[in-house]
């Protein structure tokens, strides 16, 4: 009888030492999903590549969820560019689906322009490599207003360093409207001189010697403003070896002859969310 309870002890374990390697290997099958999503925006006709991703929503564990804010990943390669987007979805916000909408469009911009066509190498003719990736960052998201900065970095085999550039996405949660420059900033030229100042108080001096007030109004339609807690950012372009752009934010107090807006300073407030 003790024989015939070791043996049957002997099997249940060795049931159970089974059952492991089967968890094991679906928790391995459901990391490997997690390397891959599908696009979100124009999907290039030749789904059937071998690099095109078959989904056709991002995987749910790429969607990681931050208070109201939920950040999706777009990741993409075929004809030698890879494409790796972030952009945010809110949550449970007043007018959030159009909020939504304008995030999104801005994230895949850069994709968009670029295309999905191959490139190649007009003396090499070689396919040129690219890689595109745009992370964000949400520099306001109180009150009745959100902004998101979005930074893509641009890289090419056939180029010697990689480029940077910035555009931004400001939001009225009250209007439901995407907000123009024009409908937060005044077109005025001393903003140009208040934006040197800032720039000659904070900035290294080979930045302030690249920025004068003129250099500022002349890359204007190059320059992603955004909405902070406490002042206006202005992301301003410039070269490589400068750093590619120079962020400086203004405070509201000095901005305040130049806003179209209404906006507060705020230390601390919550998303404005529907009633």
């Amino acid at each position: 009888m003790k024989q015939l309870f070791l043996a049957g002890v002997a099997v249940a374990a060795l049931l159970l030492s089974f059952g492991g390697c089967s968890r094991d290997t679906s928790h391995s099958s459901a990391v490997s999903s997690e390397e891959s999503s599908a696009p979100v925006s124009s999907q290039p006709e030749s789904s059937s590549d071998s690099d095109l991703t078959s989904s056709s929503q991002p995987d749910e564990s790429e969607q990681v969820s931050t208070a109201a804010v939920k950040r999706e990943l777009f990741t993409f390669r075929q004809n030698g560019k890879n494409y790796a987007v972030s952009y945010p979805v809110f949550l449970g916000l007043r007018n959030a689906d159009l909020l939504n909408a304008a995030a999104k469009q801005a994230a895949m911009r850069d994709v968009e322009q670029n295309g999905y066509e191959s490139e190649v190498d007009a003396s090499s003719k070689q396919l040129v490599q690219i890689n595109i990736s745009t992370e964000y960052e949400l520099t306001r998201q109180s009150g009745d207003f959100v902004s998101v900065l979005f930074i893509t970095s641009y890289e090419r085999s056939d180029a010697s360093h990689p480029d940077r550039m910035t555009h931004s996405v400001n939001f009225d949660l009250r209007s439901g409207k995407e907000l123009a420059v024009s409908d937060m900033l005044k077109e005025d030229e001393d903003l140009y001189e208040v934006i040197w100042e800032a720039v000659r108080d904070n900035a290294p001096p080979d930045i302030v010697s690249a920025l004068p007030t003129e250099s500022i109004q002349q890359k204007k339609a190059d320059t992603s403003v955004y909405m902070t807690p406490d002042g206006v950012g202005f992301a301003i372009p410039l070269s490589y070896s400068q750093g590619d752009f120079y962020q400086i934010v203004v405070p509201y107090w000095e901005m305040k002859p130049f806003l179209q807006l209404e906006v507060d300073p705020l230390e601390e407030a919550d998303l404005a969310v529907n009633a």
